[in-house]
């Protein structure tokens, strides 16, 4: 069938890029080019039209999902977040560290909500940001629950290091199980080195719906601060869980 721009080959090997990388999450040309079967320059190409359209973005010489599709990503999950938000905000009265709520998006983590703590200094998520599956407590606490392909193809798959404290394969494989077994992660430096962070799934029928979190600086959050704030953690996502089984009673909600 002919090469050119717009001819329906050329658009389902466009599709088979952007596949690769909402199926995939975050790789280099390099990998997207071998999981397409596509040579390394036709995949350039059409990651410039990718990137042009806001599908994705380039992230120093790594390719993500970009805004546009985060944004589409978010649409479905309105009412979790109506449910989820008054929650979050109870989080950051209790603990005064930032709230998230992620959800799980092929092999990244979708940032569906999140509210900042009122310190100065914090760590701050912008809500429709995506994060590696393979680092930190709301990511790993959605990847213990996840589908075992989806485990496999991120063990499979390069493992971005973002600092010393980033898990290797060996000690994530540990580490899900643990999380599996104690239904929480406390994850100390692994996507920003001076950041602690505490994660807990939200299930629904035995099956994983996201995951809350709250992360803070490592001075604020030592191992008695650490406790209290799970503690309020699970108590939110038990109550999240309580609204998801049965959405007619709202007033469930602190603030609802």
């Amino acid at each position: 069938m002919p090469d050119r721009s717009g001819s329906p080959s050329s658009f389902a090997r466009g599709l088979d890029v952007l596949a690769a990388v909402v199926d995939g999450g975050p790789q280099r040309v390099e990998e997207i080019s071998r999981r397409t079967g596509l040579p390394t320059s036709s995949v350039y190409r059409f990651l410039r039209t990718l990137v042009a359209a806001g599908f994705l973005e380039p992230d120093d010489g790594v390719y993500r999902v970009g805004a546009r599709l985060a944004r589409s990503g978010e649409g479905g999950n309105e009412r979790l977040r109506e449910l989820a938000l008054p929650l979050l905000r109870r989080l950051v009265e209790q603990t005064s560290e930032t709230a998230l709520l992620t959800v799980r998006v092929g092999r990244s983590a979708l940032v569906v909500e999140s509210v900042d703590s009122p310190h100065s200094m914090r760590v701050s998520f912008t809500r429709g940001h995506l994060r590696p599956l393979h680092a930190g407590a709301s990511a790993k606490a959605l990847l213990a629950f996840a589908p075992a392909e989806v485990v496999h193809e991120v063990l499979k798959h390069g493992m971005e290091r973002f600092t010393p404290n980033t898990p290797t394969k060996s000690a994530l494989c540990r580490q899900l199980e643990t999380i599996r077994q104690q239904r929480y992660v406390i994850s100390h430096g692994e996507v920003d080195q001076h950041a602690v962070a505490i994660g807990v799934p939200v299930m629904r029928g035995g099956e994983l719906v996201c995951a809350f979190s709250v992360a803070g600086p490592e001075h604020r959050l030592d191992g008695s601060r650490a406790r209290a704030e799970l503690r309020a953690l699970q108590a939110a996502a038990a109550q999240l869980e309580a609204a998801l089984d049965d959405p007619g009673k709202p007033s469930a909600l602190p603030g609802a």
